[in-house]
C-alpha cells in the first residue's frame, strides 16, 4: 500500500471535562499492520464541557 499511515482521535469523558489525544500511526493500526502500541501523540489536551 502507499496510503501514508493514519490517524485516531481518543476522546474520554472525566466528569465535566473531556481529555483528547490525537495520535498518528506509520501504518493502518486499525488493519493490524502496525502495533496499537507503535503511534506518535501529535496533539493532546483537556476541554470542559458545557452546562
Amino acid at each position: 500500500m502507499d496510503e501514508p499511515g493514519e490517524h485516531k482521535l481518543i476522546l474520554k469523558k472525566n466528569g465535566t471535562s473531556i481529555s483528547y489525544e490525537l495520535r498518528w500511526y506509520k501504518d493502518w493500526a486499525s488493519w493490524n499492520l502496525i502495533s496499537e502500541d507503535n503511534f506518535e501523540t501529535i496533539l493532546s489536551g483537556t476541554a470542559t464541557m458545557p452546562k
